[in-house]
């Protein structure tokens, strides 16, 4: 089944940035006619990764019970805030170049446009047989607030960058893309369009919701009783064999997982519902790698918690599945029930947990593990 993208456009926005940031530390003042980088960004990110045959960003609209998630969130989940963000040059062998400044950001019809500038002189030697390449790293939301991004020299340790979700008001996000330099006549031109880049966000959703069935006995879920039990508090902004990629939709979904290992894992993560209604909520959570042993020294599987209820004339029937009979991170069989099968919590998935029936003690359930749904909105903030 086809999905449509639709892109959403802003109001134009201008920014100009006085400061530029070169390897020697100085401001780009005086140079004479730099080289400007122009390109995009994409959070839809449509093409399908090469190892797996999988989308970063593609939850079919078109499926007639997908209710959620574009209603919930996608202002907090698109947002990208100009004053925290950090675009890198990489040789294509993953070799640190610089940090390019930000010119500036404006609208056109593929939607925000970045332009950058990079110093005259640095392929002043490249000749129009032998193109270079280089590979152009987009930092989102990852520096203002995080674990603290560390230099060794000139070099950003990217690898040691992490953020706290408990203290997150934009979503970290990466995404690279190698491009090969085009010439005018025997000298490189002078404006190099990238094209966009695809971002993936850091963090997962996790949703839980309750069947159309379910919903019309009057079923809801008790306020504050669903929570996930074992997940990472922390994550990192990168993902793993970021370095080694020449883009980032080939990058494959096993490649990318790398979950943190700072700090004991959380338990009782409160999840939050949406527009008022009792009826479904969902949790964003970092990297967390199912049956993780370092909590109190013993693997602990990933599980949700939740209370079920209905009123039965003054009465409230309440259910009640505790993590070890609630929502497991496992493949579910055709029968609803899970398998041994268990999964991971991945970067830019959207966990999709549906309690289609209830037999007695137990949760008949339907789960989907979909690359993110991003709403089709970018929402640049200052």
């Amino acid at each position: 089944m086809k999905v449509m993208y639709k892109y959403f456009i802003l109001g134009v926005l201008l920014i100009m940035l006085p400061s530029c940031i070169f390897d020697d530390g100085e401001p780009m003042i005086g140079q004479q006619d730099p080289m400007m980088i122009t390109f995009t960004l994409d959070v839809q990110s449509p093409t399908p990764t090469k190892g797996d045959d999988h989308t970063w960003g593609d939850n079919d609209d078109d499926i007639d019970d997908n209710d959620y998630p574009e209603i919930i969130g996608d202002s907090f989940e698109n947002r990208i805030d100009v004053s925290d963000l950090m675009i890198a040059a990489y040789r294509s062998d993953g070799t640190f170049i610089r940090e390019l400044p930000i010119i500036s950001i404006t609208e056109d019809s593929d939607g925000i446009r970045f332009l950058c500038a990079f110093e005259d002189d640095f392929f002043k030697d490249a000749v129009p047989e032998a193109p270079p390449v280089c590979k152009f790293m987009v930092l989102a939301n990852c520096i203002d607030g995080n674990y603290s991004l560390s230099y060794n020299g000139d070099i950003p340790n990217m690898d040691g960058l992490m953020f706290s979700a408990s203290s997150l008001t934009r979503i970290p996000m990466w995404g690279i893309k190698a491009h090969t330099f085009t010439f005018d006549g025997d000298k490189i031109s002078k404006t190099q369009e990238i094209g966009s880049i695809p971002v993936l966000r850091a963090l997962s959703k996790v949703g839980v919701k309750l069947s159309d069935e379910l919903k019309a006995e009057g079923f809801r879920i008790r306020a504050g009783s669903l929570k996930l039990n074992y997940a990472r508090a922390s994550g990192y902004c990168v993902p793993s064999q970021w370095a080694y990629v020449s883009s980032t939709s080939t990058l494959k979904h096993d490649q990318a997982f790398r979950p943190s290992t700072v700090g004991a894992l959380n338990t009782d993560i409160n999840a939050l519902g949406w527009s008022g209604d009792e009826t479904g909520y969902y949790i964003y959570v970092p990297e967390t790698e199912n049956g993780d042993a370092s909590y109190q020294g013993d693997p602990h599987e990933l599980s949700i918690s939740i209370t079920l209820e209905k009123e039965d004339g003054d009465q409230i029937i309440t259910k009640d599945f505790p993590y070890e009979k609630g929502i497991l991170f496992r493949n579910y069989d055709y029968s609803g029930r899970p398998t041994e099968e268990s999964f991971n919590i991945v970067r830019n998935h959207f966990y999709d947990f549906t309690i289609a029936a209830l037999e007695k003690t137990e949760l008949v359930l339907e789960v989907r593990v979909e690359e993110w749904e991003f709403g089709g909105k970018v929402h640049i903030v200052m």
